[in-house]
């Protein structure tokens, strides 16, 4: 039968999608920090990082619909690199966490960030992901209406993300002898 994917996507495209989007992952967590900070102890969290980190997380994403749309072939595969991207963010932000803001972290919070935390932005990502199409770009050229109709994918990234953040202040944070 016909291959669902597209032969215009060379190779190269094969190996530097996946690419593009785990460095985007970095710029990603770059471009949410430097945002976050100034936002307080509470705004911070719940409203500014799942809205900066969600929407910077696939900057390699975007950088592939702008520059080489055909390598993004399905919409599953856009959603795909877009996990990719959420996953080197967490990594990323999973280090900081417990090499730099943490001193001697608990063994139970090394596991739940390198679980549960990884799990929750490669999820939001890929939500993200379903939303990064043509619809986007054409919207981001003031051609289409607010977000092209993709705003549900990011909001609901937004919504989950705000709402693990809640529960992560102030529940777990109130318990962290459980990780002891």
């Amino acid at each position: 039968g016909a291959s669902p994917i597209p032969q215009l996507v060379s190779l190269k495209w094969w190996i530097l999608g996946p690419l593009i989007a785990l460095i985007g992952g970095l710029f990603g967590i770059v471009g949410a920090a430097s945002h976050e900070m100034s936002y307080g102890w509470y705004i911070g969290p719940l409203v500014a990082a799942p809205v900066f980190e969600e929407i910077m997380k696939p900057c390699g994403v975007y950088f592939l619909l702008a520059k080489k749309p055909e390598a993004l072939f399905s919409r599953r595969y856009t959603a795909f690199l877009a996990a990719l991207s959420g996953l080197a963010f967490a990594l990323i932000e999973n280090v900081m966490y417990i090499n730099v803001y943490i001193e001697d972290p608990p063994q139970g919070l090394v596991i739940w960030r390198y679980t549960v935390c990884i799990l929750l932005h490669v999820t939001c990502s890929c939500l993200v992901g379903l939303g990064i199409n043509q619809r986007l770009a054409a919207w981001v050229r003031r051609r289409d209406r607010f977000m092209g109709g993709n705003a549900k994918f990011f909001f609901s990234a937004m919504a989950i993300h705000s709402s693990y953040n809640a529960i992560a202040i102030f529940v777990i944070e109130d318990r962290l002898h459980w990780f002891s």
